[in-house]
């Protein structure tokens, strides 16, 4: 296949990451490549060189489940592809996979429960990806990694990492791996500041920060989830807007929070360290280390969601000490210049897959029934039973009472702004 002519229809252009790994790839490889750097493009295009399908994918997220089945979705719409996932009801998954996907993507307690229950045999597939095996292994999942690595005969296997691993990992001597290292290939453009912070006054500086940047996307990490509580009582009070999002969150409000940034509606994400990977975020301007990383590789995850893709970054410590870790002297942050962010408002739906609903019908719906023009339309998430519509704010100002109580192809539906 030439891989060329495929991504032409996308008006795509591979990065040094891609064209490396389509032609370092053997059968059973080792990917180790920053964060965010194209790597669910590079394994596809691969896939379909060799035809590789079916084909099985293991995440360590929901949210990254998510994000691989509407890339995959976008560039293979002909391709059946399922994704499985806890936090939803499993019979839309059983249905689907009687109908011999080509691409499954899950996360590894839901397929290990589709495997028990006999809804697909491992034999059906030719290649196993697991994505992100670090934060796998981070996670604990080192044993269901195993079962899945020894499940089957696979014609290929690719292990993909952001951080390097251990020779002495068990499942890295059994089988022929090629380790293709290309964490130094796209170097991130990053900015390293220093903010000397009392410690009685730091959240206060963070504010007068936070409205110092109004038009930046800005993701403030901190260590621990009480802090994430903390601070945002005190954004609220300061009238600043911002997602949270960390492991005491229940599903749906981490996916609100997830979908919210993603889509532009918040400009600001505050979060745990669960937030560092695992993960699929746009480029944001400015990373802020409210609270010191644990250690260096989270620190170097934290970092990597900016200065993607060839764009600018910058990353702040919030210090009140030495930091202990090595970045230029610090001297004033300078404006960044960055376009206005978080103009665009997510609306909750409370109907989806399962009242047979798709994008094109909200799409539909707006565009036709209430003239909203498509460009004001910034993204629809659709779940089984209720989806979420990002459309710009002003837009949402003018048609909010229309569609507060709606009906689309009949399904009565309740459109409201999340909060």
């Amino acid at each position: 296949m030439d891989y060329k002519a495929f991504l032409e229809p996308f008006n795509f252009q591979e990065n040094d990451i891609q064209s490396e790994y389509w032609h370092e790839a053997k059968t059973h490889n080792i990917l180790l490549a920053p964060t965010g750097s194209g790597k669910t493009l590079a394994f596809l295009v691969k896939a379909l060189e060799n035809n590789l399908f079916p084909l099985l994918i293991i995440s360590p997220t929901r949210e990254l489940v998510l994000q691989l089945s509407e890339n995959f979705k976008k560039f293979l719409p002909t391709f059946p592809v399922v994704s499985c996932y806890g936090g939803h009801a499993i019979e839309h998954e059983l249905n689907q996979l009687k109908n011999n996907p080509q691409i499954v993507i899950g996360t590894p307690g839901r397929l290990l429960d589709h495997w028990r229950r006999e809804s697909f045999e491992f034999s059906d597939f030719q290649q196993l990806i697991i994505d992100e095996y670090d934060k796998l292994l981070e996670l604990n999942f080192r044993e269901e990694v195993n079962q899945f690595l020894t499940a089957n005969k696979w014609s290929a296997i690719q292990l993909c990492s952001a951080t390097k691993l251990d020779n002495s990992d068990s499942i890295l001597t059994k089988y022929p791996w090629k380790v293709i290292d290309l964490l130094n290939v796209s170097k991130p453009l990053i900015d390293f500041y220093q903010l000397e912070v009392e410690e009685a006054e730091k959240v206060e500086q963070l504010v007068d920060f936070l409205k110092s940047y109004t038009n930046e996307r800005i993701i403030v990490f901190c260590t621990h989830r009480e802090a994430c509580e903390r601070i945002i009582e005190h954004l609220q009070y300061n009238r600043i807007s911002a997602a949270i999002y960390h492991g005491g969150l229940k599903q749906s409000e981490r996916e609100r929070a997830y979908i919210k940034f993603n889509r532009d509606s918040e400009r600001i994400l505050l979060c745990t360290d669960l937030a560092a990977r695992g993960l699929d975020l746009p480029q944001v301007n400015i990373v802020i280390h409210y609270q010191p990383a644990l250690d260096e590789t989270t620190q170097t995850h934290r970092n990597g969601r900016t200065g993607r893709n060839g764009q600018h970054g910058v990353v702040v410590y919030f210090a009140s000490q030495p930091s202990g870790y090595s970045f230029p002297e610090a001297y004033k942050l300078p404006k960044l210049n960055a376009h206005p962010s978080g103009t665009f408002v997510t609306l909750y739906c409370d109907a989806g897959r399962k009242q047979k609903l798709r994008k094109t019908d909200f799409v539909g719906y707006l565009c036709q029934e209430m003239g909203v023009d498509g460009k004001a339309i910034n993204g629809i998430d659709i779940f089984d039973n209720h989806a979420y519509v990002t459309i710009e704010g002003e837009v949402y100002k003018r048609i909010k009472e229309q569609i507060a109580n709606t009906k689309i192809k009949r399904v009565t539906i309740r459109m409201k702004k999340c909060y």
